[in-house]
């Protein structure tokens, strides 16, 4: 008895990590991170590759678009990286192969991105973040101002945007506040 009690004690220890690893944290609420190149047109002879450290499957290759846009349809926990690639080098249906494949991680899509001369120019993108409740930010812009013969690892410039609402929620206790104690004071005169 004692066995079976402690076997499934060990396989709830080691299932534990997987249940869980999508579970939101009580008190917080998730926000969408948007990045974008903002000098990508001044790169007119390489096409941008996006793609995510997990796997192609969770974290598809993605050719960024003229808006520099990075981040769209990456899962939370990717890591995003960005690589630069001549356009003469550049093969489409090679990123679409190995996303239909789904099971390449991110050093091979790097191994093959660095084969081809490509160059990373952007790594550890976050598109997901969480905040505490209480927040009021609703999302986070990072624009990245690129160069061939760097990495970067943080954005230039953050920008985020805030819902409103949460001030009405902080001015409104402390006026009640204040007018109660308006009327005690009054009322002790």
């Amino acid at each position: 008895m004692k066995n079976k009690i402690l076997i499934l004690f060990l396989l709830c220890l080691i299932g534990f990590p997987i249940i869980s690893a999508d579970v939101m944290t009580p008190g917080f609420h998730g926000i969408s991170i948007n990045n974008y190149i903002t000098n990508i047109n001044d790169f007119s002879d390489y096409v941008f590759v996006s793609g995510g450290g997990i796997s192609t499957s969770m974290c598809p290759l993605q050719i960024v678009g003229k808006d520099g846009n990075i981040s769209e349809h990456y899962y939370k926990f990717c890591g995003v990286f960005v690589y630069a690639v001549p356009k003469n080098n550049f093969n489409k249906t090679k990123i679409e192969e190995m996303n239909s494949k789904g099971n390449i991680n991110g050093e091979e899509v790097k191994s093959y991105l660095n084969s081809i001369g490509g160059k990373e120019v952007i790594t550890g993108i976050a598109t997901y973040n969480q905040v505490p409740d209480v927040s009021p930010i609703k999302e986070e812009n990072n624009y990245y101002t690129i160069s061939l013969s760097q990495v970067k690892t943080e954005p230039d410039k953050v920008d985020t945007t805030k819902n409103k609402l949460i001030y009405v929620y902080i001015i409104v206790p402390i006026v009640a506040i204040l007018i109660i104690a308006f009327i005690l004071i009054k009322r002790r005169k």
